[in-house]
């Protein structure tokens, strides 16, 4: 009989550990170098398509707004009223970046808002000065803070929570203004 040799256990080569370093590293780098900026240029391309009136825009129409009420008794119910009233110009409502700026009165009066900013016609002139009168949807530039215009006509600047804390309060105050009364029984 002969005897029989046990097989062989194989022996798995695997790969040092400054191997695996160096494939990791190189990984990072492939990543840090091809991907990381086109994630940064997606990113900032985005923000770069949002839209906001800029400050002296948003001055403007303050001052319309002001024009009108004074010419009208009452604040226009929509800002296709200072177009109509040519106490503003349509292209001073939208962002100058944005590619379809409507330009004749009827293609901007057709639209019921203006897509870069938040009226309250609801306001009056009356109606407590911290309200928002007018504000930006969207931030210009990444660091930028939001405009407000106020209900007395001034203009500020104001970050996230502080618009939302505004918004509220115009909100609630439009939504007492607007419940009926309660009759005396």
């Amino acid at each position: 009989m002969s005897e029989q040799t046990p097989p062989k256990k194989s022996k798995k080569r695997r790969l040092p550990a400054w191997a695996i370093a160096l494939v990791a590293c190189g990984s990072v780098v492939v990543f840090a170098i091809g991907i990381l900026p086109a994630i940064h240029e997606y990113r900032t391309t985005r923000f770069r398509r949002s839209y906001a009136l800029s400050a002296e825009q948003m001055q403007a129409v303050g001052k319309a707004i002001g024009e009108y009420e004074t010419a009208n008794g009452e604040r226009p119910m929509k800002l296709a009223q200072l177009v109509e009233a040519k106490l503003i110009e349509p292209a001073e409502l939208f962002d100058d970046r944005r590619d379809d700026v409507p330009v004749t009165i009827g293609k901007f009066a057709a639209s019921e808002t203006n897509p870069d900013v938040l009226y309250f016609p609801a306001l009056r002139a009356s109606d407590p000065a911290d309200n928002v009168l007018l504000c930006t949807l969207l931030l210009r530039n990444r660091n930028d803070k939001y405009r407000v215009i106020y209900n007395d006509g001034s203009l500020g600047q104001l970050e996230s929570m502080e618009l939302v804390i505004a918004l509220n309060r115009t909100y609630e105050y439009i939504g007492g203004q607007l419940q009926p009364a309660k009759e005396d029984e």
